[in-house]
């Protein structure tokens, strides 16, 4: 079989929504309404940039994976992916089709929302392991969700 991918452009921008977009929708009226008044607007925006840059350091060291490519034969399902934004650094894993105990998958109804899909398995020491990642292309997502649920 043939790896199903995405391409990489697209990604950064999309990353960027996902990791810091609700971020900055909670954090704007929160400082607006929450925060004593300011006397000026500039203290009010030092204030604002404060708490952003803070709130985004915490999500930035979150670590999200997400899925560039994908293949599946009838043994094993193989994943590359990277962490956040280092797209340089591709990650595999490979899980055996026998081992998977539970997948789960959430979409995003938005139109250019982000899918999750988690897999839950058994390692080769076997222990629990899980994988999430996250999908940025609906074809691709689709295409994950049909592969893994052919068992």
């Amino acid at each position: 079989m043939t790896w199903v991918q995405i391409c990489g452009p697209i990604m950064k921008k999309e990353i960027l929504k996902d990791k810091f977009g609700w971020s900055l929708i909670l954090i704007i009226p929160f400082t607006l309404f929450v925060l004593k008044s300011p006397s000026h607007w500039l203290e009010l925006l030092i204030q604002m940039a404060i708490i952003i840059s803070f709130i985004g350091f915490i999500v930035y060291q979150k670590a999200d994976f997400y899925l560039q490519s994908f293949m599946a034969n009838p043994e094993s399902v193989t994943l590359r992916y990277h962490k956040n934004f280092s797209e340089a650094k591709i990650l595999e894993s490979s899980i055996s089709r026998k081992s998977i105990i539970s997948i789960n998958f959430i979409s995003n109804s938005s139109s250019k929302g982000m899918h999750k899909v988690s897999i839950k398995y058994l390692n080769e020491n076997d222990s629990y392991e899980k994988m999430t990642v996250k999908i940025i292309d609906d074809i691709m997502f689709i295409q994950l969700v049909h592969t893994l649920k052919l068992e």
